[in-house]
């Protein structure tokens, strides 16, 4: 999985940038509408009923990337599946139930493939405040190889044989082997 770690450069409005330094992979924060828009009802107070959609495509989503939502609670929540159906029909029965309902939600990418996000609201939904993201595998950093171990006897029984205080009665003639790594 991608570190959590977010480097911003520049960027107003919103705009994001992402700086990789020598390989290491960032995860992104996304903050939804930008820093000026958050989550609300795109057709009554953004005008733009594709606002969400376009925000949505001009962005890339990796796995460990986080989506962040603030909106007013008593007027909004967030559905969140990865059943399109559901999504295109703006559905809200039995979904109402798991919305994200705090006010600012922060929702972890984890899985590749399509992810849906809309308003339970009655109405919003169909006035736009809906978007589909397409997460793609993320930068993973390798898998740390173990070192190769040997015993060296002649080293393990070239030191004196060292007591702590807890073991003062402790006789073992034959001390522990060390080991090391090459």
């Amino acid at each position: 999985m991608a570190t959590a770690a977010t480097v911003r450069v520049g960027g107003g409005g919103g705009a994001e940038k992402v700086v990789s330094l020598g390989g290491v992979g960032f995860s992104k924060t996304h903050k939804v509408g930008g820093e000026s828009g958050g989550w609300t009802n795109p057709k009554a107070n953004i005008g733009d009923v594709d606002y969400y959609k376009k925000w949505a495509s001009s962005r890339n989503f990796s796995i460990g990337d986080t989506i962040v939502f603030e909106y007013n609670r008593q007027s909004d929540n967030v559905i969140v599946s990865r059943n399109r159906q559901d999504f295109e029909s703006c559905r809200t029965k039995s979904l109402n139930r798991g919305a994200s309902t705090t006010g600012s939600d922060s929702i972890l990418l984890r899985f590749t493939g399509s992810h849906y996000f809309w308003s339970g609201f009655p109405g919003h939904c169909q006035a736009g405040q809906k978007f589909e993201i397409l997460v793609r595998e993320g930068y993973r950093p390798p898998r740390p190889r173990m070192p190769k171990l040997y015993v060296d006897s002649t080293f393990a029984f070239s030191f004196p044989f060292i007591r702590h205080d807890s073991c003062r009665n402790y006789s073992d003639p034959n001390p522990p082997l060390l080991i090391r790594s090459s």
